[in-house]
């Protein structure tokens, strides 16, 4: 027969592991909860960050037409977030020398995401945010790429003529007779002698200028 503080010690011993138990219990579903929870505005990783820089041409998959709005005279770059969508997505390009970021068009319940650039254009740095479930990757892909099959139309030069204009002809000056006196009745009077007309100073050439497209 177990004396009564052999069985205090047991029955002790027993509820401190069920304690434990429970407690484990409590903190692997508190886990479980946050791996399966919606992750918002989280940092997404670019999958293809290893080849960039590069243009849309070296890019090694294309496609004939990227989304309707961006020309067949641009570069066009289609992103996909496959896991989620995205909340940003920040795409610069160097062009000329000069970095540009062009704006971002989101469709398709914002997992695809499409950036318009000049021709030539040269990916140097992408970013983006998204909202995925908590056991999703957190990586976004370059899909494909559509490179300008259109020229640009050229901004037109504006290119100047000048049209010569005939010298204006000096007038002669017209000759004053000699004032004539009449005989003094009064104070003498004389007539002011007649000023020569001075001619006009010449018009100025006239321009005109015409656009003219290459």
């Amino acid at each position: 027969m177990l004396s009564s503080r052999s069985k205090s010690l047991r029955l002790a011993i027993a509820g401190a592991a069920l304690v434990l138990a429970g407690g484990i219990g409590l903190a692997v579903a508190a886990t479980s909860a946050h791996g399966a929870g919606t992750q918002t505005g989280e940092d997404l990783k670019f999958n293809q960050q290893s080849q960039i820089p590069l243009t849309a041409t070296q890019f090694a998959s294309h496609a004939q037409d990227c989304f309707p709005t961006i020309p067949r005279s641009e570069d066009g770059w289609h992103f996909v977030f496959p896991h989620g969508t995205f909340d940003t997505l920040t795409a610069t390009f160097r062009v000329n020398e000069e970095e540009i970021t062009p704006s971002t068009i989101f469709t398709h319940s914002d997992m695809h995401a499409f950036v318009g650039t000049p021709p030539g254009a040269v990916l140097v740095r992408v970013t983006a945010t998204g909202t995925f479930p908590g056991e999703a990757e957190e990586f976004f892909n370059l899909s494909h790429t559509c490179p300008a099959t259109e020229t640009p139309t050229p901004t037109p030069t504006p290119t100047c003529t000048e049209t010569p204009t005939e010298e204006p002809t000096t007038p002669t000056p017209t000759e004053t007779e000699e004032p004539t006196t009449t005989p003094p009745t009064s104070p003498t009077e004389t007539e002011e002698p007649t000023r020569p007309a001075v001619a006009a100073p010449p018009p100025s050439p006239v321009g005109t200028c015409f656009g003219v497209t290459g």
